[in-house]
């Protein structure tokens, strides 16, 4: 008998009170010794070591001496042996092949373990905030790069950041459980999304005020959806995933689309108010009444037609955001995409008459378009214009066409190197900038190099096309009334330009378009923040809208564009808005000191009349309901952090432009402000009073609701419940944007769980 051999044994009672070996799993059994000199086994007499301990609870092995647990495996106890042999140095456990692999990679760091793992937490960090690459790290550039500034650091390995990632994730959770637990309020937005990978995810993000009334918004779900998109399905896996996290008796709104299948699920008391995203609306409602991408169909009777209705169905928008969806895949967002990046183009040589299938219409609609500009050609422009202006049915035809015709030349550009290249010198040498109807706050002008072309899912981006097609208009004459041959086109190109021309009054259409559309651009910027309260100024951009699109102009083109525009305002906006929808959003403008001054006296007495009322009917449960604040976290309301004074000031600018663009003017500061006090709280319509006296003092919401919160106790609880409502679902829009730059083509092979990890871990 060898005394230097290795002799261990792992005793576990089990439910039949048997003995079981926990080592006879390998082919080294229990009586064998691994001789280290010849490598041959050799039987020895037991002697039994207890180092492991099954957990029946559990199905693992527990270490005895550092409490450990490890996977119990059906085959093989490689993973105890490793454990025995590289935590407790009982190198006597270790295969021959675990030993070789031990020897095989000593070495001698010049990194203290601390600092590798600060190190480690840090680069891990930065994957998940910037959605690099696993093993981007180990890469031969990077090694050298770490080898300079750490010599002897090697960064974490793929294997280890997957392996942190599960841990992290699963210490978010557990801290954003707790962090959940001392909020009154919450509001949600949800949607789905389909990958390039044909797989649907559900993103919820939640909406709340803390003790400090700061805004915060967060990504709590992240999860592929499997089957079909049945509402009582969707509903049933929302609340499964609230309830993982006990918030459900605090829900009061959600913000979705108006598809029918999210509509019907979320439109239960379960989730309190349901809110339709305005920016889908904006973007369905510009689209739909003046046919920016759809003809409208021709009717059989030669009568003339009837002026257009607020009646139409309320399927219309589902039938369109359905068609939205199954085009919005996976883009990468507009944040990742610089101006200045080239964009890959055809060789000319190569280039043909005609489009991809994804950038033309059909060969039925361009003979329609042809025929169409033949017609038109023949009539003059005063009777055309009078046409246009009589019948709203060949107004849209001829938008319709006019930007068909517009697409079309910005494709064949971006598909010609020598076109791309003669207008980006042409706009560098006159110097062009952007329209100065985006930056009437004074800021400086937008420079472009190209023409951008629009998408049907890009909020604003016939807009943007538009503005951008207006500010060269000279240039775009120049190329298609008088093509130049000697900068390399041919003759088919020539031709092809030449059918592209725009006449006077298509230019004239153009920039009608562009100036009843400007408004709709910044009102959707404006409520597109995640970052600050969006409910309030939706009622306000509401309100302002429609204020312009009554108001007639000298323009008569633009007053028929707005009438237009106005009667499927009024469908979108008013008709399929809810009593309960309407009135949110009254009380949240009411309770913003940012909006409240352009309300009138009776919107005022409205909001305050609902507040009574609903006060009543919660018998107080807005007081109790209220995070309880310390007293030194009221002490601390003069020490708040401005990390939201950037996103407020933004804000407020995109405001002062969106006047701008309506042509409205704010009411005038007639109210003076004096400085006031409380001893004991005060009632409902005190507090009516104090807040109309002390509104303005402070432009910016969370400053001015923090430091008065401890006077007004009742309207901060409405503030706390109606003001963090968003209104539109652009952080969920957001989430799946990121996740699709994450799950870019380079990344596709990521599981949904991992992607799942990355996008709550991101910051």
């Amino acid at each position: 008998m060898e005394s230097d051999g290795a002799i261990y044994n792992v005793v576990q009672q089990h439910d039949n009170n048997e003995q079981h070996n926990l080592l006879n799993l390998s082919n080294a059994s229990a009586d064998t010794v691994i001789d280290l000199t010849s490598n041959k086994n050799k039987n020895i007499e037991k002697k039994p070591v207890e180092y492991f301990t099954f957990i029946n609870e559990t199905g693992k092995y527990k270490c005895s001496i550092c409490s450990q647990e490890y996977k119990a495996m059906q085959y093989s106890d490689t993973n105890l042996r490793s454990h025995l042999g590289f935590k407790h140095a009982m190198h006597q456990y270790l295969f021959p092949s675990q030993l070789q692999q031990r020897n095989s990679k000593k070495f001698t760091s010049t990194i203290a373990l601390l600092d590798k793992q600060r190190f480690d937490t840090a680069a891990i960090q930065c994957i998940v905030d910037d959605g690099h690459a696993f093993g981007i790290f180990r890469r031969p550039g990077m090694q050298k790069f770490l080898e300079i500034i750490i010599p002897g650091y090697h960064g974490p390995s793929r294997k280890t950041v997957r392996k942190h990632l599960d841990k992290l994730y699963q210490q978010h959770r557990t801290s954003l459980r707790e962090s959940m637990k001392k909020i009154p309020f919450i509001a949600l937005t949800i949607d789905l999304w389909l990958n390039l990978r044909r797989t649907h995810f559900l993103t919820i993000t939640a909406h709340y005020f803390d003790a400090l009334m700061e805004h915060s918004s967060k990504v709590i779900c992240f999860r592929r959806f499997r089957g079909r998109h049945l509402a009582y399905r969707l509903n049933s896996f929302v609340i499964k995933e609230i309830e993982k996290l006990n918030i459900q008796s605090k829900i009061v709104a959600v913000t979705t689309d108006s598809g029918s299948d999210i509509k019907a699920a979320m439109s239960t008391k379960q989730f309190g108010t349901w809110y339709s995203c305005d920016a889908h609306n904006i973007n369905l409602m510009v689209s739909s009444s003046l046919c920016l991408w759809k003809i409208p169909k021709q009717k059989k009777s030669k009568k003339s037609p009837s002026p257009p209705t607020t009646t139409s169905s309320n399927h219309d928008s589902d039938e369109e955001l359905n068609e939205m969806r199954v085009i919005d895949n996976d883009e990468v967002p507009d944040e990742f995409i610089e101006d200045d990046d080239p964009i890959v183009k055809k060789s000319d040589e190569n280039e043909t008459d005609t489009s991809s299938n994804s950038n033309t219409s059909s060969e039925e609609e361009e003979e329609y378009l042809a025929s169409s500009q033949q017609e038109r050609q023949l009539e003059e422009p005063q009777q055309e214009l009078e046409k246009l202006l009589s019948n709203s049915e060949e107004l849209k035809i001829k938008i319709n066409l006019l930007l068909k015709k517009l697409r079309k030349l910005i494709s064949m550009i971006h598909k010609s190197s020598i076109l791309t290249s003669f207008i980006r010198s042409e706009i560098q040498r006159k110097k062009i900038d952007l329209d100065t109807i985006n930056n009437s706050n004074g800021q400086d002008n937008v420079k472009i190099n190209e023409l951008v072309k629009d998408f049907y899912v890009r909020w604003n981006s016939t807009y943007l096309m538009l503005i951008r097609v207006i500010s060269i208009q000279q240039i775009i004459n120049d190329i298609t009334y008088t093509p130049q041959a000697h900068i390399g086109l041919k003759f088919k190109q020539i031709k092809k330009l030449k059918s592209l021309t725009n006449s006077h009054l298509d230019w004239e259409l153009l920039q009608g378009l562009s100036n009843v559309l400007a408004p709709f651009s910044l009102a959707t910027l404006c409520l597109s923040g995640s970052k600050y309260i969006t409910l309030s100024l939706s009622y306000w951009v509401q309100k302002n809208l429609h204020t312009f699109l009554s108001t007639a102009t000298t323009n008569p083109l633009e007053n028929v564009l707005k009438r237009l525009l106005l009667n499927k305002f009024i469908l979108y906006f008013e008709s399929k808005a809810t009593p309960e929808q309407r009135n949110g959003k009254l009380i949240a403008a009411y309770l913003d000191p940012n909006t409240l001054v352009d309300l009138s006296d009776e919107e005022i007495s409205e909001a305050e009349s609902l507040i009574i009322n609903e006060n009543k009917a919660l018998r107080g449960e807005p007081q109790q309901r209220i995070t309880t604040a310390t007293q030194s976290q009221l002490q601390q309301q003069q020490l708040t952090s401005s990390s939201s004074l950037p996103n407020t000031k933004r804000s407020f600018s995109i405001m002062t432009q969106f006047k701008n663009a309506c042509n409205i003017t704010s009411v005038t500061d007639t109210l003076t402000t004096k400085p006031t006090r409380t001893v004991k709280p005060l009632s409902l319509k005190e507090e009516f009073s104090m807040y109309m006296s002390i509104y303005k003092q402070s432009t910016d919401f969370e400053t001015f609701w923090n430091r008065k919160q401890h006077m007004l106790l009742i309207l901060t609880s409405f503030v706390r419940r109606y003001s963090i409502i968003p209104a539109t679902s652009v952080a969920s829009e957001s989430a799946f944007s990121v996740a699709g730059y994450v799950q870019r083509k380079q990344r596709s092979s990521l599981s949904p769980t991992t992607l799942r990890y990355l996008m709550l871990l991101k910051k």
